[in-house]
């Protein structure tokens, strides 16, 4: 297999770029891979990484359209076939779960707005078979959390008990040892509620609805400067598959949008989130109102995170992301510097989770150090990979047998 000179597979970096230029927003910027030669291309890895970073139905999507999909082989045609499959089950389970909740709460008059996956489908990529979602985000507000949740349980819907995040909630001082199994539960919802401000709602594996991730706020503590008021002074009506719901304005959607795309560990990063902020900005960005997007962007304190968000885009996309200068009046040369050495460039498709060694390790180390730095904040995810990594250790020597 022939290499390129930075060592990495000439087949993967075609397939790579093919990847990246698949998510223009502009359909007909891919048709330049007309003369790509489709038996060179390493199908199983482009799709893995297309999975991986949650953008497969976006990409067969234009395969389909520039009819490249007649080139490749038939069993690479036929997991097109299930990508696109589940995409238009996903868009059937969403709509009946907001039918649901929409009767649900509203004959109970609690109010709710939804927020992420579902909404940018249908405003921002306009087919929601094109950018996949796996749960519903409802907004409620928090003297109603429990309310709301209690009316989802009595319709099959049961708390996310992920059991590594209930493993250390029982080693708690005050876990008696795992104590009583309502205790812990309790704490686990105390804890997602304070700490990531929403509960996760799950169903067996044959209902037909989607998870429901129930908010009382869109972020984590100090990562915005709004209270629960000022989000919902952003809200207005829509439709979303076909039903009549509540939403944030368009200025709010795109400061949330940029937010979750940029605020996690590296080794959450997806594609995904990326291009829908540029996606927002290619179709809706007309809509946009200037004044009041940076008015707003100043009130939550998400300035850095919009330029980080849209620096990110240049380095990442083989495409112009459009308005860039017109949504932020900033050029930091620091943010600029900072990302680079984090390693945001087109090789972020190829990232897989480190396996472990020191290098590995130390990589990580500096890659996460440099992205929290991009936006002017602590590199808090650095020292969490220490401390945890010490615990680790300090675990294994006690239990060596573990």
């Amino acid at each position: 297999m022939s290499r390129s000179a930075s060592g990495r597979s000439a087949p993967r970096d075609a397939a790579r770029d093919l990847l990246l230029a698949s998510l223009n927003p502009n359909v007909d910027g891919f048709s330049v891979h007309a003369d790509t030669d489709w038996e060179r291309i390493p199908w199983d890895w482009l799709l893995e990484r297309a999975v991986a970073h949650k953008v497969a139905a976006l990409f067969v999507g234009r395969m389909d359209h520039h009819g490249f999909t007649e080139d490749v082989p038939p069993a690479i045609t036929e997991k097109f076939r299930l990508i696109q499959e589940t995409a238009a089950d996903r868009t059937e389970r969403a709509g009946r779960t907001l039918e649901m909740l929409a009767d649900l709460y509203g004959r109970h008059s609690i109010p709710f707005f939804i927020v992420k996956g579902g909404v940018l489908a249908e405003q921002a990529y306009g087919d929601p078979r094109l950018r996949p979602f796996y749960d519903v985000d409802v907004v409620v507000p928090d003297e109603h959390m429990r309310q709301a949740e209690e009316l989802l349980t009595k319709r099959g819907y049961f708390l996310n008990k992920p059991e590594d995040v209930m493993k250390k909630l029982r080693a708690l001082p005050d876990g008696n040892g795992g104590g009583d199994a309502k205790d812990i539960e309790e704490r686990l919802r105390r804890f997602r509620r304070e700490r990531h401000r929403h509960l996760v709602l799950v169903l067996r594996e044959d209902d037909p609805r989607l998870p429901v991730e129930l908010h009382w706020h869109i972020t984590r503590h100090g990562i915005l400067n709004v209270d629960e008021a000022g989000l919902w002074e952003q809200v207005t009506s829509t439709v979303v598959s076909g039903v009549p719901v509540k939403t944030f304005n368009l200025e709010a959607m795109f400061l949330h949008t940029v937010v979750h795309a940029v605020r996690q560990s590296l080794m959450k990063f997806r594609l995904l989130h990326l291009c829908d902020v540029v996606w927002i900005i290619d179709r809706l960005g007309h809509k946009l109102n200037t004044p009041v997007l940076r008015e707003l962007t100043q009130a939550w304190g998400a300035e850095q995170y919009v330029l980080c968000a849209l620096l990110a885009a240049e380095s990442v996309f083989p495409f112009p992301v459009r308005d860039v200068d017109r949504l932020t009046d900033q050029r930091s040369r620091w943010s600029q510097v900072c990302l680079r050495l984090a390693g945001i460039d087109p090789s972020l498709v190829a990232k897989e989770r480190p396996r472990s060694g020191a290098g590995k390790f130390t990589q990580r180390l500096v890659r996460e150090t440099f992205w929290d730095l991009a936006f002017r904040r602590p590199p808090e995810r650095a020292r969490r990979l220490v401390s945890d990594s010490i615990a680790e250790r300090l675990s294994r020597l006690r239990n060596p047998r573990n």
